[in-house]
């Protein structure tokens, strides 16, 4: 589990720097983004993953600074990862990411309730996540009240992608 928390940290790092140096116009790969001007693609080749993985890295970068085992110097560091991965998914102009923050996030909250014995609160912030969840994914569906915010034409073009 170390390793593997370590090696998402490290290509975290990496893609957070490269996702910047293509924002700010210095990509060393020139390619062609039908899409958007200067937006972090990173090594995925499309700012919505981009985000999504920056959303993640935000997740595990933040949940390591709860842990008290880490030097204070190492948890602040950690902290500053976290915050420029969530740079980067402003930079992408995409959602995917802070979706990706927001449930993670909600998770740790709730394992981290539950292993400081406050069950009650812990069901209380998953009653809260589950109705968040559920609007979100009626956003997804182009209905309730996340519409407008979440729902894009292209996830029924993949609807149909995946029908046929």
């Amino acid at each position: 589990m170390k390793k593997f928390i370590s090696t998402t940290l490290i290509i975290g790092v990496i893609l957070i720097v490269y996702g910047n140096i293509q924002y700010l116009g210095l990509e060393p790969f020139p390619y062609a983004n039908a899409y958007t001007v200067n937006a972090p693609i990173g090594t995925f080749g499309n700012s919505n993953f981009q985000a999504a993985f920056m959303g993640l890295i935000a997740v595990v970068a933040s949940t390591m600074v709860l842990n008290p085992r880490f030097k204070m110097l190492t948890r602040l560091g950690l902290g500053l990862m976290g915050l420029a991965a969530i740079v980067v998914v402003r930079e992408t102009l995409s959602s995917q990411g802070y979706l990706n923050f927001i449930a993670g996030a909600g998770v740790v909250a709730i394992l981290w309730l539950l292993m400081n014995k406050r069950k009650s609160l812990a069901i209380a912030v998953g009653g809260i996540g589950i109705v968040g969840g559920v609007l979100v994914f009626l956003g997804l569906i182009n209905a309730g009240p996340l519409a407008d915010l979440i729902y894009k034409s292209s996830l029924a073009a993949r609807g149909y992608y995946w029908r046929a």
